[in-house]
């Protein structure tokens, strides 16, 4: 039956919260990895961003009023768990990342600068935010059995703006650059998860990831 469904969509949906829980998975490659003997520091992610995190979902009740919003500058500080907060969560992708191509002397995630390193990347979190927006299409609940019809539920659009840095021992900058990616998800009774937030976060943040790994590539391989 699709009425225990729509009830649980219903109770997800209304939740301000979006998350970055579930375990990081790096970009699946058939290459053999390349020996490197560098060591390697993933320093501190700086947290820059601003702002708070506030939901009007519950406007999606009121008759006539065909959808409500949450919006979430900060989404990891409305959860607990293995993936926030989100700097550390940042850090054990790009290690994922790094591992999945490279095998260094060493790879440690270290926000103190240590005695001895050939490179270390660091970075600064401009800006990570998720905005949901809850249809109920103005007939308030009852607008939820519209789901089984097909239409979204809701949508999750997020966000992210990130500066990586990369030095050498010398502290001297190798490379310096802005990333910024967003993706939007339909989310709905016939597609997607019934709560997908766990599924966006890691997709958005893997393509800047990627994005960054393929500059620094060249730098790290000695080229």
């Amino acid at each position: 039956m699709k009425f225990f469904p729509v009830l649980m969509l219903l109770a997800v949906s209304l939740h301000c919260g979006q998350t970055v829980s579930g375990l990081y998975k790096p970009k699946p490659t058939s290459d053999a990895k390349k020996s490197i003997a560098k060591h390697v520091i993933l320093g501190n992610i700086q947290d820059r961003r601003s702002g708070n995190n506030e939901s009007y979902t519950a406007l999606a009740l009121i008759p006539l009023i065909p959808f409500g919003t949450a919006t979430s500058q900060k989404p990891d500080e409305l959860t607990r768990d293995v993936a926030t907060p989100i700097k550390f969560y940042i850090l054990s992708a790009i290690r994922a990342e790094f591992e999945n191509v490279y095998e260094f002397a060493s790879l440690k995630i270290s926000e103190s600068e240590p005695v001895k390193f050939d490179f270390r990347l660091s970075g600064t979190l401009n800006k990570y935010e998720c905005r949901k927006r809850l249809y109920l299409y103005g007939l308030t609940f009852l607008g939820a059995y519209l789901w089984l019809l097909g239409p979204p539920a809701y949508t999750l659009t997020c966000e992210i703006d990130v500066t990586f840095q990369l030095t050498d021992a010398t502290k001297r900058i190798l490379h310096e650059k802005t990333y910024t990616h967003s993706d939007t998800e339909f989310i709905g009774i016939y597609y997607n998860d019934m709560s997908p937030d766990h599924m966006q976060n890691p997709k958005i943040i893997q393509k800047v990831l990627l994005d960054m790994l393929s500059d620094v590539k060249g730098k790290i391989d000695g080229k």
